[in-house]
């Protein structure tokens, strides 16, 4: 009597389904799942390839009185709000080379530091390439994209392990020439990196 009754509640135009496999719903669950993950991945990989494909920038770094290069140079991927690239070391005493990651900034005329106005501003391994281990110093490349004589286009900031301190180490003219650019004699190349 009981299974008569739950079934003339029914009326003969609704149909009756059976309940969802919980299988299915967690297949449901997967394939959301999955495809926001396709969606979130597909985002990054073409935000990450417009940011990094812009242009690049190779520049070598001339000491701050315009007599002579040092002997590492920048080479990064700019034209967008972030850049990386390395620190190209082979002229120095070889690889390994040191890594170039950061941002676009700009620095105002007040913050006193001898570059001014549009920079990436790139942290930089270089300290640990050349002892090929950690020191605990950090580096950081201030830099503008275009070769001039007429005003400083590079500075390093340091910063060392544990320290509240933020110190310019270093600053200079941009160079379109690069040391492996260079004939014998023409610019004199330092030993020295641009952090040393």
């Amino acid at each position: 009597m009981k299974s008569f009754q739950s079934i003339s509640q029914h009326s003969p135009n609704q149909a009756v389904h059976p309940p969802e496999n919980p299988i299915r719903g967690k297949e449901k669950l997967a394939m959301k799942r999955l495809t926001g993950f396709v969606v979130i991945t597909l985002f990054v990989v073409l935000g990450c390839s417009a940011a990094f494909a812009q242009g690049s920038v190779t520049l070598g770094y001339m000491d701050s009185t315009g007599t002579f290069l040092y002997c590492n140079y920048e080479d990064f991927g700019a034209g967008s709000p972030l850049a990386a690239g390395i620190d190209v070391l082979q002229f120095c005493y070889g690889p390994p080379d040191g890594t170039l990651i950061g941002f676009q900034a700009n620095i105002p005329n007040a913050a006193g530091l001898p570059v001014k106005g549009p920079v990436y501003w790139l942290a930089d391994s270089l300290l640990d390439a050349e002892v090929g281990g950690y020191l605990g110093i950090q580096a950081v490349q201030v830099t503008q994209t275009k070769a001039s004589k007429n005003h400083f286009g590079w500075e390093v900031l340091e910063n060392g392990y544990d320290q509240y301190l933020t110190f310019l180490a270093n600053w200079g003219y941009l160079s379109n020439k690069t040391p492996g650019s260079l004939l014998i004699g023409s610019t004199p190349v330092s030993k020295k990196t641009n952090a040393q």
